[in-house]
């Protein structure tokens, strides 16, 4: 008996666990060396790999066609860190140090020149994405007129204070070029207003900013941050029909985003710590106005998915239509591993035609649209089949 004990503590001692829980599987060995396991709590990470169950799921001839089909996007962070830090945005940068990165480093004319060949022979969606204030990057215009006169669509993501630099960048190509090839996305961040007696701040938001970008009659989503002061603003829906009264008499087309807020505000954490009232008015706001990237969700379904999606082990389109270039020059296609990278700008070959889509291997998609886009919708399944899974398998 003294030996068995002798040898089980001297092969405890010299194995590493996983080569024993390997070795459990040989029934003779696992009574003699390690006796009986102890008990463990096994926890299980809920998935929705049991949707690709379903018949009515799965990567078909007619979805994968239609994937291949986008346009493939880079995504341009063109410095290192944020230029505002606002304490309500969602990318969670409050680093106002001063930006520079490898655009800097080469200057832009052969940044340029590498994004151009990052694209290869596809014509691509460049979306300007910051970090910060795209636009008030001092080589943004030169950027934007290499990029629109090589025959691809350019995104804007901008506050919107930004107007008199985009106008500036876009004034010299006809309006019809424009309104085709590209899209703006306003950050309105509302918030910001609330605490002005005389709404003059707001009123030149309007009539100034949203008036002049609404003039190039190009796509305009107003992405919304819904605060708990926001939700609490009772001329929320007044303001949002102004902003899309605005987009109709310029010739714009206003689709509106309404997203969670993310992160520590007074003392509270969201999306988590949304009280049931502040859910119900988000509920009913999103069910009106909409988040169109993440398809059609209506009353309590609007916002049961939370701040991510488990999406471990499904088929996703992000690897092969998705990448971003971040701040070093360093590429990425997940957003969800920030360690994530597959190369450099500066070696970079140009994307494939024909876009594939890979397992997902992480537990958990930090971008909720991302991940509807390129893992969900693509398999044919709504939000709300999603949610009423996550329900089921958590239960």
């Amino acid at each position: 008996m003294r030996s068995k004990e002798m040898i089980r503590s001297i092969y405890r001692a010299s194995v590493p666990l996983g080569m024993r829980k390997a070795i459990r599987r040989i029934s003779a060995i696992e009574r003699l060396m390690d006796g009986p396991p102890p008990i463990v709590e096994r926890i299980v990470l809920p998935t929705a790999a049991g949707l690709l169950k379903d018949e009515r799921f799965g990567i078909t001839s007619e979805r994968h066609a239609l994937m291949a089909s986008h346009t493939p996007l880079i995504s341009l962070n063109m410095g290192q860190y944020c230029s505002h830090g606002c304490v309500y945005c969602v990318s969670h940068m409050g680093d106002r140090k001063k930006r520079s990165g490898y655009l800097e480093e080469i200057g832009w004319e052969e940044y340029g020149r590498q994004l151009l060949r990052l694209a290869g022979d596809a014509k691509v969606t460049y979306n300007f994405a910051g970090p910060g204030e795209c636009a008030e990057h001092e080589h943004f215009p030169e950027l934007a007129h290499l990029l629109l006169n090589a025959g691809h669509w350019i995104w804007i993501q901008t506050h919107g204070l930004s107007s008199k630099s985009i106008a500036r960048a876009l004034n010299s190509f006809p309006k019809e070029l424009v309104s085709r090839k590209v899209n703006f996305h306003l950050s309105f961040h509302i918030a910001a207003y609330l605490d002005d007696k005389d709404d003059r701040r707001l009123r030149a938001y309007l009539d100034k900013h949203v008036a002049t970008i609404a003039s190039f009659g190009c796509t305009t989503c107003i992405i919304v941050p819904m605060s708990p002061k926001v939700l609490a603003w009772s001329r929320f829906e007044e303001s949002m029909d102004l902003i899309a009264s605005i987009c109709k008499q310029r010739g714009a087309r206003f689709i509106p985003s309404l997203v969670e807020f993310h992160g520590p505000y007074e003392g509270r954490h969201y999306p988590a710590d949304y009280t049931n009232e502040e859910q119900q008015r988000l509920s009913e706001l999103m069910a009106k106005y909409g988040n169109p990237s993440r398809g059609t969700m209506a009353g309590d379904q609007a916002v049961i998915v939370g701040d991510s999606l488990m999406l471990r082990g499904m088929p996703c389109y992000a690897k092969a239509l998705i990448t971003e270039v971040n701040g070093d020059g360093s590429l990425r296609h997940c957003q969800s591993d920030p360690e994530d990278n597959f190369g450099h700008l500066r070696d970079a070959e140009g994307l494939t035609k024909n876009p594939e889509a890979h397992p997902c291997p992480f537990d958990r998609c930090l971008c909720v649209s991302v991940g509807y886009n390129m893992s969900l919708a693509p398999n044919g399944i709504s939000l709300k089949d999603y949610a009423d899974e996550m329900k089921r398998v958590t239960a």
